[in-house]
């Protein structure tokens, strides 16, 4: 069975960025976007992603009720990215995410989280060291705010070839 989540939109714009959507084949994740984080995706379009084998999926009524529970507990925490955790916790799938706020719900929620950095540590078997530094760096210039100690020691060890 292969692993499978929901992807907030930051983290499908991180791997809009990183040039990341072909990898997503090769990577045999499962990945589900919420029809709602669909619809804020303009730069990029969902299409790509579509094309990529990520799934566009409805909310279901428990779903929808649970984001009107989480939005009581969680404000900084948009609606769209309240679905993306909706979802997650009640298909008990990760979460996709790289949002500061959304990540520390879905921690209080016992939602297990994953980033665009592991997604990149996974793709350390089939893509070149150079590839993934690249990359890494296309995200990181399109405004993600990751660990920057992560980051460099990632860059670091990609470069080296170690």
């Amino acid at each position: 069975m292969r692993p499978e989540g929901i992807a907030d939109t930051c983290f499908c714009i991180d791997l809009w960025n990183g040039q990341l959507l072909e990898m997503l084949i090769e990577s045999r994740l499962r990945i589900i976007i919420p029809d709602i984080v669909a619809s804020e995706l303009h730069t990029p379009d969902v299409k790509p992603f579509i094309e990529s084998g990520v799934e566009i999926k409805s909310a279901g009524p428990e779903e929808v009720r649970l984001v009107e529970e989480l939005s009581q507990s969680y404000g900084k925490t948009s609606i769209a990215d309240l679905f993306a955790l909706a979802m997650a916790k009640s298909g008990n799938i990760f979460l996709f995410t790289n949002d500061k706020h959304l990540r520390m719900a879905a921690i209080k929620e016992n939602v297990k989280v994953k980033g665009i950095l592991w997604f990149l540590d996974s793709l350390e078997n089939q893509i070149s060291g150079d590839h993934l530094a690249s990359a890494l760096e296309k995200v990181l210039a399109g405004g993600a705010r990751l660990p920057a100690d992560e980051c460099r020691a990632r860059l670091t060890k990609w470069r080296s070839g170690t």
